[in-house]
């Protein structure tokens, strides 16, 4: 519903004229279309997390922020800390970071790891809200049915997530290289059944054995083999398509390579690499901090700290490539995101407007691995390691591979 409509404007001056619609009463004898709103309220309420900017209009203690499963607020409350704390008071809002000291002193340990998964923009924006089953932020109809049928954690998996379509489609692409074509198709008829099984033990009353089901999956999925074989011939093979690799930018430009590790201990590297036109390394740029984001926030944090290197450096035109292509299709499409890695797609965008030239590009892992190399040098929370000259040997040789 627009704010400035007619039928908002009534229902505001009638039942939250001084408050918002999250935090508006019932009221006496409500009309039907306000009874109506109230009653998804709850569902809404479930959905809306804050996205954290400066902080500053954030309840620390009553507002949902964290992220993860759950209801997103701080489960445990500090008798000790001041009520009306907010968010704020545990970033620095100097360096534009989380202030990890304030935030052991009122927070729990396992709180103060979700804390550490939640980017922050060194711009420090105004605090948003967003609708978290959903890949932007927005709310959708589809995860708004979803977790209202079937629960938070369910609306999570029916989200509208399609970039993870390419992420699966690279997991099995591996699976089936290593098992060869016989096992491969052995596994892909295995995983289908699986899917249905559990499409039908949620939504079907009597679900058939899961014994049934596979036999019959791998007999058709063989059967289809030998029909294809017969009918096509070789055509049936088909042909795998080459992976990309590293390709030189236009003369007189530079482009910066990025990528971030993420072993899993509460630590990220984070890693970016500069090359000419001639593929000679420019520079390299490592370091290590202490966060606990998903691969996706992680890879647009190395291109964050890509872009600030080279303007720091002085870079005119610098062309920024990694291989997180749901990072590169937000940054492409132009659309603004309300979620947590909305955040950090507005500060690349802020970044790239900064440079008179630039661009953005996706290249799978295979003509990224002189970034991949350089995310994982630093070995040690808060070290940082520049080089301009006499790169580590396994760098340039792979920097020389990806002309060939």
């Amino acid at each position: 519903m627009a704010p400035d409509s007619l039928a908002c404007r009534v229902l505001k001056a009638r039942y939250f004229k001084n408050d918002s619609i999250l935090e508006a009463r019932r009221g006496y004898d409500p009309s039907f279309t306000w009874r109506s709103l109230w009653g998804a309220k709850s569902l809404l309420m479930e959905g809306l997390r804050c996205r954290i900017g400066n902080g500053h209009q954030v309840s620390l203690w009553d507002d949902a922020w964290l992220q993860g499963e759950g209801m997103g607020r701080v489960p445990t409350f500090n008798l000790e800390a001041g009520l009306y704390l907010k968010v704020a008071s545990i970033i620095d809002q100097e360096h534009g970071c989380w202030d990890i000291d304030a935030a052991r002193e009122l927070l729990t340990e396992d709180d103060v790891g979700r804390v550490l998964a939640i980017p922050i923009s060194k711009r420090l924006p105004p605090d948003e809200m967003y609708w978290w089953p959903s890949k932007d932020g927005c709310y959708t109809v589809k995860s708004g049915y979803w977790m209202g049928r079937r629960g938070s954690v369910r609306a999570a998996c029916f989200g509208d997530d399609e970039n993870s379509c390419e992420l699966w489609r690279d997991r099995f692409g591996w699976v089936l290289k290593n098992l060869g074509e016989n096992d491969g198709g052995r596994f892909l008829a295995i995983a289908w059944a699986i899917w249905t099984i559990r499409n039908q033990r949620i939504f079907d009353e009597s679900p058939p054995s899961p014994e049934v089901v596979i036999t019959g999956f791998i007999k058709m999925v063989s059967e289809y083999r030998v029909y294809a074989q017969r009918v096509l011939g070789d055509s049936a093979r088909g042909s795998s398509r080459p992976a990309n690799s590293w390709s030189p930018p236009a003369s007189g430009a530079i482009k910066i390579n990025t990528d971030a590790y993420v072993p899993g201990n509460g630590v990220v590297g984070l890693g970016a690499v500069a090359r000419d036109e001639n593929g000679c390394i420019r520079w390299i740029w490592s370091r290590r901090v202490r966060a606990r984001w998903d691969v996706e926030v992680a890879e647009a944090q190395a291109a964050i700290f890509g872009l600030e290197i080279a303007q720091e450096k002085g870079e005119t035109a610098p062309m920024l490539e990694c291989d997180a292509l749901s990072l590169i299709n937000a940054l492409k499409c132009g659309a603004s995101f309300r979620s947590a890695v909305g955040l950090c797609v507005d500060d690349i965008n802020y970044l790239c407007n900064c440079f008179p030239n630039s661009s953005v590009s996706h290249v799978k892992r295979g003509g990224n691995a002189v970034a991949h190399l350089v995310a994982r040098l630093c070995e040690t929370v808060g070290d940082t390691i520049v080089m301009a000259s006499d790169f580590p040997h396994a760098m340039s040789a792979i920097a020389e591979l990806d002309l060939i």
